[in-house]
């Protein structure tokens, strides 16, 4: 497994049931499940850092780092209110229209965007680090590529997730 998970403030034992009810719970969208997996079966070692008092984040690997896929923050419990603007919703029958919708996204949610960047960087490590690197963009990526849809293939499963649409659609 990729996957090296770290309690801080938590047993390692607990912070493991924690990532793997949150890894569970994600399995409900077909997209999460298949990106879970493509990390589980990665070379690379990511380390799940996970505790109450940290801020989700994943950080690079130093350049010294070998067979590293970064590092993961998550707090286990956190949420993210979301707010589905007009102005930043694709346009799409599916959709629908009217005005800004608010949402709760889970912490197993927050989880999972950290997870996409440590893809993005193993897909593509320039992408993620250096100069040049619009981290706005990095973002957006993943909130209107990846999240957005997870959130809602979640909701269609029985779920209900915050959708955005933009990394800053938040309250």
């Amino acid at each position: 497994m990729a996957f090296n998970v770290v309690g801080i403030g938590m047993a390692n034992v607990v912070a493991r049931w924690r990532f793997d009810v949150a890894c569970n719970y994600l399995r409900n969208s077909d997209l999460a499940a298949s990106i879970i997996e493509d990390l589980e079966n990665a070379p690379e070692v990511i380390t799940v850092r996970i505790g109450t008092g940290l801020e989700d984040a994943w950080i690079p690997p130093g350049l010294a780092a070998v067979n590293s896929g970064g590092t993961i923050e998550w707090h286990p419990t956190s949420t993210l209110t979301t707010l589905d603007t007009p102005a930043n919703r694709p346009v799409a029958p599916w959709l629908g229209r009217g005005g800004t919708r608010h949402g709760l996204q889970s912490s197993a949610l927050g989880l999972f965007h950290e997870m996409v960047h440590a893809l993005q960087y193993l897909a593509n490590a320039a992408q993620m680090v250096g100069p040049g690197v619009n981290v706005l963009n990095v973002e957006n990526f993943v909130v209107q590529g990846v999240e957005a849809t997870v959130a809602r293939e979640l909701t269609s499963a029985g779920h209900i997730e915050g959708v955005r649409w933009h990394y800053h659609d938040v309250v």
